[in-house]
């Protein structure tokens, strides 16, 4: 009858319906889960530039440290090995 095919054609239009919306709620939850996940890879990223930032920072220091130590230690041996010198030239004479 027509009320049959009626209904029967409702059924089959809500089957449709609730399939459609389902289908956007797990694409809705991909795409959350996508977000999310790349939220964290920018964060861990920007963790990570922060780190190496900081290394080379630190690293730059220490290398400035270094050559300070290098100007100091060089001006020792020129004043050591003048001393030497004159006390080489003291013993020869």
């Amino acid at each position: 009858s027509i009320i049959d095919q009626y209904e029967l054609r409702e059924e089959h239009l809500d089957k449709i319906f609730k399939h459609r919306e389902l289908q956007q709620k797990l694409v809705d939850a991909k795409l959350e889960q996508a977000q999310e996940m790349m939220k964290e890879a920018e964060e861990r990223h920007k963790r990570e530039k922060e780190y190496l930032l900081n290394q080379a920072a630190e690293w730059k220091l220490q290398a400035k440290v270094l050559k300070e130590q290098e100007t100091v230690l060089q001006a020792q041996l020129t004043l050591y090995s003048g001393r030497f010198e004159e006390f080489q030239n003291t013993l020869t004479k």
